[in-house]
């Protein structure tokens, strides 16, 4: 893991040095830049990739509202931690609104909880970093596979689905999102799907290669083999299922012709071979 890189904004030495001295001593491998003013900062915004910023809230030319500002306008989201002289809520609402990560008064033990902060950010903003990045997998493995994935919370309505469904179904994915997974089946099945569904995710059970025939927008059967687990938020609350759902029409009806082949190969009737003509 490379070493934490901080810039520091505060135009008083005398702070910036008992700063840099309390998180050096807790992390000897930080790389900390100094400025004294924002705009000098932002003017290196290209040069500059920090892990954390730290900034007070007066700085010469600005306020850290107009900072934090200044940073959205620019696109950059590196985390933030405003330091002020004195408590004021309303200033801490504002910039947390405006992507602070943390907001700290300049108390007696000020410089002691600096690192402790610090540290704690760091955690925060390398967990989000890593949740991104593992969306992004899944969006680009999501786009890229030929399964229908899926979720669908715990009233069967479907949550979640990536564009595969218009290729199995025909439905875009903005006309499926909300839709109850038993409405896409076929009008005679509909009732018992909805009553199966619902039953199936009370029991909570994992659904294992279970076959059902859809309804296509344009109106013909689609067969699907459906594979999903019930997932759950951290009090343990059921939240709904994911998985995915493949079409597996092609393969049944290639199963379906051999077998009707084979059966009609035992239907011929066995000819014995005539006997030889007597001499």
């Amino acid at each position: 893991m490379n070493p934490l890189t901080l810039v520091i904004i505060e135009d008083e030495e005398a702070h910036f040095g008992l700063m840099k001295r309390t998180i050096l001593k807790a992390m000897p491998e930080a790389n900390i830049h100094h400025f004294q003013d924002a705009d000098t900062y932002l003017n290196r915004l290209n040069e500059l990739h920090p892990d954390i910023i730290i900034t007070d809230y007066l700085i010469p030319g600005m306020t850290g509202i107009e900072f934090l500002e200044a940073l959205k306008e620019a696109d950059q989201d590196t985390p933030v931690i405003m330091i002020t002289g004195q408590g004021d809520q309303n200033i801490a609402v504002q910039a947390m609104k405006l992507g602070a990560w943390d907001y700290i008064v300049k108390s007696p033990d000020f410089f002691t909880l600096l690192p402790s902060v610090v540290q704690k950010v760091v955690r925060e903003a390398r967990l989000k970093e890593s949740l991104r990045d593992s969306m992004k997998r899944f969006q680009d493995l999501s786009e890229r596979t030929s399964d229908w994935i899926f979720e669908v919370d715990p009233e069967a309505r479907i949550a979640y689905s990536n564009g595969v469904v218009e290729d199995i179904l025909g439905y875009r994915v903005d006309e499926v999102i909300g839709t109850p997974l038993y409405a896409l089946f076929p009008e005679r099945n509909k009732v018992i799907a909805r009553h199966r569904i619902l039953k199936f995710i009370e029991a909570r059970k994992p659904a294992v290669s279970i076959e059902q025939k859809l309804r296509h927008k344009n109106g013909h059967d689609v067969i699907i083999e459906s594979n999903a687990v019930p997932f759950y938020s951290k009090t343990g609350e059921l939240q709904g299922y994911r998985g995915i759902h493949r079409d597996i029409s092609a393969r049944i009806r290639a199963e379906q012709i051999i077998r009707e082949s084979e059966e009609k190969s035992t239907q011929i009737p066995f000819e014995p071979e005539g006997d030889n003509d007597k001499e």
